[in-house]
């Protein structure tokens, strides 16, 4: 009889245990799932940041190329015009010597 009582006290503490280990098994994975979003929210900020970042550069080479551009537009428009004149002063100096 003694050992029957033995045997349900036991039977009570590992079935007591495996609820508690039930339950903290359950905590850890909400605790690993939230570590898991937190952990892909921060990546994808990064990722964002990245981004940005490249953005920005992207923006500072385009104005750097559109400031070249212009700069060169104005020099191919002075060159122009040095050509021009030059043509000018070309044919007349070609009709003069008619």
């Amino acid at each position: 009889m003694e050992s029957s009582v033995q045997l349900q006290k036991e039977i009570y503490k590992l079935v007591s245990d495996m609820d508690l280990l039930q339950s903290s098994a359950q905590q850890k994975e909400e605790k690993l799932l939230q570590t898991n979003r937190a952990c892909r929210m921060m990546m994808a900020e990064e990722k964002y940041e990245l981004l940005m970042s490249q953005v920005d550069t992207m923006q500072d080479s385009v104005q750097h190329l559109e400031k070249e551009l212009r700069e060169k537009s104005r020099k191919c428009e002075e060159k122009t015009k040095e050509t021009g004149q030059e043509q000018e002063g070309h044919s007349f100096l070609q009709s003069t010597k008619r």
